[in-house]
């Protein structure tokens, strides 16, 4: 495989998750029933950097390296922002969360099987 093909490969992959889809490609998470949600840079970078290890535990330090939220100031405080950002999107009850409950004193951690479609 060229390093071009394997790049398109990567741009073009497609994840199952419980009950959404997502496209790297595209930069798009939908419902299975159809609902589009609009993520920010910042929950999108985290929610991919959450699914390049699902089911394991990642500190606040890790998931700013992974998803690459550095600017001028980054707290580890800024991520557990995004995360309840991201929370209040994609699950139905953020208080209780399927999908990224919290580790106490870990971190989060992904909690769903991903499935790759493509």
């Amino acid at each position: 495989m060229t390093a071009s093909s394997r790049v398109h490969a990567h741009e073009e992959r497609q994840e199952r998750i419980d009950r959404w889809e997502l496209s790297l490609h595209a930069r798009r998470l939908k419902s299975t029933d159809g609902e589009l949600l609009r993520l920010s840079n910042a929950q999108f970078s985290l929610l991919i950097a959450m699914l390049g290890a699902p089911q394991r535990v990642l500190s606040r330090d890790q998931l700013i390296g992974l998803s690459r939220l550095y600017t001028d100031e980054v707290y580890d405080r800024s991520v557990d922002a995004q995360v309840a950002r991201l929370r209040r999107k994609i699950e139905s009850d953020p208080r209780n969360p399927h999908y990224i409950p919290t580790e106490r004193g870990a971190g989060y951690c992904f909690a769903v099987s991903v499935h790759a479609l493509l």
